[in-house]
């Protein structure tokens, strides 16, 4: 990674590359197809933090973002295929960690659905284990585009 940006806003460019991240590396059932279905998903959210992390030519391949959801730091993370397993994902979380005290986040915890590549997604549950979350199993999101569970981060006390 070039370089790892903190913002509170994204461009219309920065939006458009992270809607592609999203529509290449999500489940197809979580398409964004137009820039306004990004514009809305981004809208029901406050208290935003993006960590972009940009390549050798600037363009855009990791997108992180922390939000405010009843009084909980929520979070979300895409990475494109290429720099998946390179350290990116833990850089990202390390600043968001940084910045709160704990992290809330919705992870898909099976690889049944497809991309719209026709690709299986691969869930990214050891990853989260490995970067020091517990697994709520009691706490799912089920819904006609996403089946889900919350994972949960807090800094330890010394």
């Amino acid at each position: 990674m070039k370089d790892l940006i903190t913002i509170t806003r994204l461009t219309d460019a920065q939006k458009e590359d992270i809607r592609k991240l999203w529509n290449e590396n999500y489940p197809a059932s979580l398409e964004l197809k137009t820039p306004e279905d990004f514009d809305h998903y981004l809208a029901g959210l406050s208290n935003t933090h993006h960590f972009i992390g940009l390549n050798d030519d600037n363009e855009v391949q990791a997108w992180g973002i922390t939000f405010s959801r009843e009084s909980e730091t929520w979070f979300a993370i895409i990475l494109d295929a290429p720099v998946q397993k390179k350290g990116w994902g833990t850089e990202i979380l390390s600043r968001m960690k940084e910045a709160a005290g704990e992290l809330n986040g919705w992870v898909i915890d099976h690889s049944s659905a497809l991309k719209l590549s026709g690709d299986y997604y691969l869930s990214p549950m050891s990853f989260y284990r490995k970067n020091g979350f517990s697994i709520l199993s009691s706490k799912r999101l089920e819904t006609q585009t996403i089946s889900a569970v919350q994972i949960h981060w807090k800094k330890l006390d010394h």
